[in-house]
């Protein structure tokens, strides 16, 4: 993957860094949603067990798109 990322000199090129904004802003996008759904649920009457097991759900899938995104920046830089 590294090798198309890179010119003939070894630099990043400008499209890989657009690249990297995008894939960086869609997963941005991805949180945004998963908080809003966090939100609303929060402002929601759902009986209390529903709700807790729902936001515990919800929690998780955010930390791991949180950590994929992290795992996803850093292995670009290398």
């Amino acid at each position: 993957m590294l090798n198309y990322m890179t010119s003939i000199k070894g630099e990043i090129t400008d499209i890989v860094i657009e690249e990297m904004i995008g894939y960086y802003n869609s997963q941005r996008m991805k949180l945004y949603y998963l908080e809003n759904e966090v939100s609303n649920i929060k402002n929601s009457s759902l009986p209390i067990r529903n709700t807790s097991r729902i936001l515990r759900n919800l929690a998780e899938r955010l930390l791991k798109e949180q950590q994929s995104v992290a795992l996803n920046l850093s292995s670009m830089e290398y």
